[in-house]
């Protein structure tokens, strides 16, 4: 885990490759979402690849969303990931429920 001001990022190196594993599992869809995105988005601007490894995320993702026709396929992206999340079920634990 990172800190920086109110911010924090965090990191786990070895859980992706764990989850990676399990076919079913939505971090591979998403794994796969992501991949299909980031090659159509660096085959129409193809300058964003420079900077996927020199700008921080927040620079990114404004650099990424910056030409018009970038805006469109970021957001299907993004609707397309929240669509694998919402299909899960979400395991509610309440505070009684904790011995």
């Amino acid at each position: 885990m990172h800190t920086n001001g109110s911010r924090v990022k965090i990191t786990c190196a070895g859980s992706a490759k764990r989850l990676q594993s399990t076919p079913s599992f939505p971090v591979n869809i998403v794994m796969q979402l992501r991949k299909a995105f980031l090659s159509e988005l660096f085959t129409q601007v193809p300058s964003l690849q420079v900077d996927l490894a020199e700008l921080t995320e927040t620079e990114f993702l404004k650099a990424m969303i910056y030409p018009r026709a970038t805006i469109a396929l970021t957001a299907k992206f993004m609707h397309d990931v929240l669509e694998v999340f919402y299909a899960v079920p979400v395991l509610r634990v309440y505070s009684r429920d904790i011995p």
